[in-house]
């Protein structure tokens, strides 16, 4: 099972995500770390063995989803990260790109999924086939 780590910009998009996935899976709920800080995703992750990062793009005008993804990568090279965003930029640190919906609930059912399974990378496009996934791995 993979550590999940949702980190938003906005608290209030925060409690949503929660609310969704608590809605599909209470118990997956409790095994997610939500943060609206990008510093405190980035230590989370570090030595994390099986993490899974979903990140907003914008947090600031000098911190983005793309450069906290290549900040993790660097220091976690086998970490998952995604972008759950209207506005994503796709950069070889971004393993895909979540399509953010008001409901939430794409996201809940992959985050469920990834806290709950054991699943090798390769499996998750079949799985989730409206996630726009990178080729690397």
């Amino acid at each position: 099972m993979a550590r999940a780590i949702v980190v938003q910009r906005f608290p209030k998009v925060l409690r949503e995500i929660q609310r969704a996935v608590s809605l599909v899976d209470q118990e997956a709920n409790e095994k997610i770390f939500y943060t609206a800080d990008p510093d405190e995703a980035a230590e989370l992750a570090r030595d994390e063995e099986g993490v899974v990062i979903v990140s907003s793009q914008v947090f600031g005008p000098d911190v983005s989803g793309t450069a906290l993804a290549g900040k993790i990568k660097r220091e976690n090279p086998e970490a998952l990260f995604f972008l759950y965003s209207y506005t994503p930029e796709r950069t070889p640190q971004v393993d895909g790109i979540i399509p953010k919906t008001p409901t939430h609930h794409l996201l809940a059912e992959f985050l469920s999924f990834v806290v709950r399974s054991q699943f090798q990378a390769s499996q998750l496009p079949a799985r989730f086939p409206r996630i726009e996934f990178s080729g690397g791995k």
